[in-house]
């Protein structure tokens, strides 16, 4: 048998999923159904109530409805921790403002956010998996392909919203003659590496493994010839040894604009996160106050 406190947890879950003027199961069929006392229920309704995270109203027969809530109050009640995003390592505005935007969506709503900042979006997704965060943020490209029965997309953003877009970045000077092309590859990113054997798929090249932070160093160091990043992290360093050029048209019409929108990522059990990041973030919301970020009228807080 649940305890009181399971019960509560319950219940407030199930009323994150409801909306302004939604009708509230009876409290005889949410006792059936989680096999406990009417007594039970009533005094974890009660104490939802009374802790002010819903307020019903009752009309005789036709049952309670929810007449306001507090998503913030009842996360806590239903979860009883922070709400972790899992983020990618930010170096340029458009990450600062995504990060700053969903912080202040969910704090204004009284949730405790913390970011933790991962290399990769397989490793995101790993963390994801394990429960170490409750929302991964990666491109719409990656969530298509790494998504199983087991995540979902609570929320696509435009394009532009992940990074403004990808490009070859390489050295000006050849490859020695007979030499392969040697082209860099950051394997924990889908974004760089599925990119890249795309855009390589009729070369013989020798792909060498990176970290996306090492590129610019590695290009300018005659350790690799070329390699994929987004415009944002590496036109600090386009100049005289390295030269970029934008993805091939077989490769854009391929992938669209999927790799540079951003993707929420949740696991497809959690009804809590979905029901939070569903009522709250909404992406016009979220995409200006990303704007104001990237065109400095804002200071980034994450």
């Amino acid at each position: 048998m649940l305890s009181s406190e399971a019960i509560v947890a319950h219940f407030a879950r199930y009323l994150l999923q409801l909306k302004e003027g939604d009708r509230v199961q009876s409290v005889r069929n949410f006792a059936r159904a989680h096999q406990a006392s009417l007594g039970t229920i009533s005094n974890a309704l009660a104490q939802i109530e009374g802790s002010g995270a819903v307020t019903l109203e009752r009309r005789g027969h036709l049952g309670s409805f929810v007449l306001s809530r507090s998503i913030g109050a009842l996360w806590q009640l239903a979860e009883g921790q922070p709400l972790v995003i899992s983020f990618p390592l930010i170096a340029h505005p458009r990450l600062e403002g995504l990060a700053t935007s969903l912080k202040k969506h969910l704090s204004a709503a009284g949730i405790d956010v913390y970011l933790m900042f991962i290399r990769g979006s397989r490793t995101r997704m790993k963390a994801l998996r394990e429960g170490r965060c409750h929302i991964a943020v990666m491109s719409h490209f990656a969530a298509d392909a790494l998504c199983t029965r087991q995540e979902e997309a609570v929320l696509t953003l435009p394009a532009e919203s992940y990074v403004g877009r990808h490009a070859v970045f390489y050295r000006p000077q050849p490859p020695a003659h007979g030499r392969l092309l040697r082209v860099a590859v950051d394997r924990d990113s889908f974004d760089v590496e599925g990119l890249t054997k795309l855009e390589f798929a009729d070369q013989v090249v020798e792909y060498k493994p990176v970290t996306f932070m090492q590129l610019p160093r590695l290009l300018k160091g005659d350790y690799v010839d070329a390699g994929i990043w987004s415009v944002d992290d590496m036109s600090p360093h386009v100049g005289e040894h390295i030269a970029y050029r934008p993805l091939s048209p077989q490769v854009l019409e391929q992938v669209q604009d999927r790799d540079t929108s951003a993707a929420l990522v949740i696991r497809a059990d959690n009804a809590s996160v979905r029901a939070v990041a569903q009522s709250i973030l909404q992406a016009e919301a979220v995409l200006s106050i990303q704007r104001l970020v990237m065109d400095g009228e804002m200071v980034p807080e994450y």
